[in-house]
């Protein structure tokens, strides 16, 4: 069961994520674990008489075809400021941070990101994610070749004034026609953080499990947004 840590600053404020009864169930099958190179693993395990190594989730073996709970009967609530992390082993974390996206809806229990439930119709109108939540999955996605400038507005039409605003927050106002590739990794970061409130999000959402940064990176980008939490909320 993943615990929850918020800070004493996320005390007596607006609520704007309401998750009640959530669970996240996955089924182990025999084939289907979703690479031919998990089912090739499984297939020479059972071959050598030897424990399917893809059975094995956290400090438990299960058995084919087994159901397991990522999450179980989550509920909680979470204010509109302030930094928040959920220790928990990765398949709990991952499912979290895929929920709190918006990348996918709950089968079992409901998410609201204010009014709006996190339901098939926002999924597939990307309702949430152009409004509501940015979510940090994987690299940043940055275009190494183009500008500071270029890779925080993405094209869009956002007031000079505001965008020059961020920048100057961020410290990256006296680099904004410098090549993202020629920036250290805490400049990138900063960059993909504009980038996410020019889009007046509500809330943004890591995923460490999916990001390939270091350990010295993640630090790093730990410090930028405990800053941006005094802005908005950060998961």
């Amino acid at each position: 069961m993943p615990v929850l840590r918020k800070g004493k600053e996320m005390e007596e404020k607006e609520v704007v994520i309401r998750i009640r009864h959530l669970s996240k169930e996955y089924r182990l099958g025999v084939i289907g674990r979703g690479t031919l190179q998990r089912d090739l693993q499984s297939w020479w395990a059972r071959k050598r008489g030897k424990p399917d190594p893809n059975q094995r989730i956290g400090r438990r073996e299960y058995t084919s075809k087994e159901c397991f709970y990522a999450l179980e009967d989550v509920s909680f609530e979470l204010a509109s400021k302030g930094f928040v992390s959920f220790c928990a082993e990765e398949k709990a974390s991952r499912a979290m941070a895929k929920l709190l996206g918006a990348q996918c809806y709950p089968k079992y229990g409901s998410v609201y990101f204010q009014d709006n439930p996190l339901n098939k119709v926002a999924i597939t109108k990307g309702i949430l994610r152009n409004t509501f939540v940015q979510g940090l999955f994987g690299d940043f996605q940055l275009l190494m070749n183009q500008s500071v400038y270029e890779n925080a507005t993405l094209g869009f039409a956002y007031p000079k004034a505001d965008v020059e605003q961020l920048l100057s927050e961020w410290h990256l106002i006296d680099k904004k026609r410098v090549a993202v590739e020629d920036l250290e990794f805490e400049d990138q970061a900063a960059v993909v953080i504009v980038r996410c409130l020019l889009r007046r999000c509500q809330m943004i959402v890591y995923d460490v499990y999916s990001s390939p940064f270091s350990q010295k990176e993640r630090i790093q980008l730990y410090q930028l947004l405990k800053k941006c939490s005094q802005q908005l909320l950060v998961v």
